[in-house]
């Protein structure tokens, strides 16, 4: 209910509930799962209602790949994709959005979704370039020094992912 137009009023509330039983649990049940993909919907297809909370809803997500980060990076869902797409997809629009409102503050969170993807979830080289690519395009179109630094760090940590694999997208993007 927290997460429609009638629980609207109680949507930080809920996200919060949220981010604490995802922490509290061992593992995600199936049940906790589709909050992840309400979350990713209500943010992606503009549905208006967790617009204004997404910094709060990222803990969640974070949750959800720190508790089990080998399902994130392997699951399918039927009718639905991957965790992984899902969540590109959804740091892509934060990065749009917060363009069109010339919010580097607001892109900062897509900012932190993909850092902790690279340290929460191992076997993800095959998506180093996706992650590098986002970091490359912000650091060309970035304003502030802070904001600048934070997708610098990104980029370092892309290195220290995997040197090899991060070093071979720069050069693809005609960035060494």
């Amino acid at each position: 209910m927290t997460f429609t137009e009638a629980g609207n009023s109680q949507i930080e509330d809920g996200i919060t509930c949220l981010s604490e039983l995802l922490y509290n649990q061992e593992h995600i049940s199936n049940r906790m799962w589709k909050y992840f993909f309400t979350i990713v919907d209500l943010y992606v297809n503009d549905r208006g209602l967790i617009d204004e909370f997404m910094f709060q809803a990222s803990v969640p997500l974070i949750n959800y790949m720190q508790k089990n980060p080998e399902q994130f990076r392997n699951a399918v869902f039927e009718g639905m994709g991957s965790c992984m797409d899902m969540m590109f997809s959804l740091i892509g629009k934060i990065f749009e959005n917060a363009r069109l409102k010339e919010c580097e503050m607001e892109a900062i969170c897509a900012v932190t979704l993909l850092i902790q993807m690279l340290e929460s979830i191992q076997g993800i080289e095959s998506s180093l370039h996706n992650i590098i690519e986002f970091f490359v395009k912000e650091l060309g179109e970035a304003e502030t020094p802070d904001y600048k630094c934070m997708l610098a760090q990104g980029i370092s940590m892309c290195l220290w992912y995997n040197t090899s694999a991060a070093l071979m997208s720069l050069e693809q993007l005609g960035c060494t």
